[in-house]
């Protein structure tokens, strides 16, 4: 894809320019003049869930996978940021940010920004209230380590959503004996319900309520890549 290709041009870049300061590489830096490929493909358009469709995966979802959607749903949290979050940095109302974790590697927040506290919602709050604190850790395996969200979506949050979507199925003209049936919606990954966040409070406040909730540095960022 287009993206990874700037991605990968960029650390390239950054790596040469630092052999280069080192005094281990003479002469300009190759990744400079690399160019992008017309063939390479576009980046599929992000997606930003509705505060309904969060609603209806809580309902379908338990323990880890529910509390996983709540919390970086309602704390605008990266999903780093979620599997660092401890029960020590949260106080009933509020969850401060202080660390990151990428796989088994603790570091800080992307941005010096990012470290801030976050409020929780009613509805965390409540879910948290009946969570286990088996573990330091708020999404916790049960080894007491921060869960593998990539895991935690392919074992448990997709087929969850893939079974309840099977059982609510009514074909048209079969009776539903008084029940209504929820639409569940289709997983598009964790970054999907932080922009879902920064959409609703758009639409409810500002852009710049949006900013301060993603804890961004600048507005540009929320507008451009997170409000749908």
């Amino acid at each position: 894809g287009r993206a990874t290709l700037r991605h990968c041009k960029a650390l390239l870049s950054v790596i040469f320019t630092h052999a280069k300061r080192a005094g281990i590489l003479d002469g300009e830096n190759p990744a400079q003049d690399a160019r992008i490929p017309r063939a390479a493909e576009a980046s599929p358009p992000t997606y930003a869930y509705t505060a309904e469709e969060v609603f209806t995966m809580l309902d379908a979802l338990q323990g880890t996978a529910k509390t996983a959607v709540a919390l970086i749903y309602f704390c605008a949290l990266r999903p780093g940021e979620a599997r660092a979050a401890r029960w020590e940095d949260y106080d009933g109302k509020t969850l401060r940010i202080r660390e990151s974790m990428w796989r088994t590697h603790t570091t800080l927040p992307k941005t010096a920004e990012s470290v801030a506290p976050v409020p929780a919602a009613e509805t965390l709050r409540d879910l948290l209230t009946e969570s286990r604190r088996e573990s330091g850790y708020i999404l916790a395996s049960p080894l007491g380590k921060p869960v593998d969200l990539h895991n935690l979506a392919a074992r448990v949050v997709i087929p969850a959503l893939a079974r309840c979507a099977e059982c609510g199925k009514v074909e048209k003209g079969h009776e539903t004996n008084g029940h209504e049936f929820k639409k569940l919606p289709e997983w598009h990954g964790w970054y999907a319900l932080r922009r879902g966040l920064a959409t609703l409070a758009t639409s409810l406040d500002s852009q710049l309520a949006a900013k301060s909730l993603l804890r961004h540095s600048t507005v540009n960022t929320t507008q451009q890549f997170y409000i749908k």
